[in-house]
């Protein structure tokens, strides 16, 4: 038998919402997140997923709904611009 299907983190776990929004060559957007927490008793890092965008503002929107849905008000974003 597998393994039972992981909780998600949450900000509530004292977790952090992590962020990478990247400018490809082709003018789309790539956005990736995880959840990654860091205790005495616990360390998990969750991808929530990478996602292309036409612009770096529907990335952010994906982000946002994302963080949202797990609680998260703050979050770590990193943006890479070619330019």
């Amino acid at each position: 038998m597998g393994q039972p299907p992981r909780r998600s983190l949450t900000a509530e776990d004292g977790a952090e919402f992590l962020v990478t929004i990247e400018e490809l060559d082709d003018g789309q957007w790539q956005a990736s997140a995880r959840v990654h927490v860091d205790s005495k008793s616990h360390v998990e890092t969750q991808s929530i997923g990478i996602e292309l965008f036409p612009s770096e503002a529907k990335a952010r929107e994906w982000i946002k709904r994302a963080a949202a849905a797990r609680g998260f008000k703050k979050l770590k974003l990193n943006v890479r611009r070619l330019k």
